[in-house]
């Protein structure tokens, strides 16, 4: 993304949390795995998977 992409987008809440999931994910060493965020955030994967996608189109 670029610089000004960047300092447009401002995320909600929940992707924030979701980024957080993710980041944390990555850290244990798991990859990236939207079923497990999911599970732990109590939501369907589908809506993780839309939150991402968002994330990188912004």
């Amino acid at each position: 993304m670029c610089d000004k992409t960047m300092e447009n987008y401002k995320p909600n809440m929940f992707q924030l949390q979701c980024l957080k999931a993710l980041e944390i994910q990555i850290e244990e060493g798991k990859g990236y795995n939207e079923a497990e965020i999911g599970r732990k955030m109590q939501v369907n994967r589908s809506t993780i998977s839309r939150c991402f996608k968002r994330y990188r189109e912004e």
